[in-house]
């Protein structure tokens, strides 16, 4: 299986009812995170989180879809073969 490298962003609507799901999902899949940034915007009651991920592509898209299920987040990726 071919490993690959990607980027999931996220963004958190709620950020004080989705950010304990996020971290556990996160914390389940640290084999696959390589970098982790997050940008608190507190004026706009909202969360950023930038997630460098590599691993084989079904470990991403399970990530993905699991982020995607947290109520009030948004979810975007995107990979590539490496």
């Amino acid at each position: 299986m071919a490993k690959h490298i990607g980027v999931i962003g996220v963004v958190l609507d709620q950020p004080q009812q989705a950010s304990n799901s996020i971290n556990a999902i996160i914390s389940e899949n640290h084999e696959i995170v390589v970098g982790r940034m997050g940008i608190p915007r507190c004026q706009a009651s909202v969360g950023v989180l930038a997630l460098i991920v590599e691993g084989e592509e079904a470990a991403l898209n399970a990530m993905v879809e699991k982020l995607k299920k947290v109520p009030g987040v948004t979810v975007s990726a995107t990979s590539s073969p490496m």
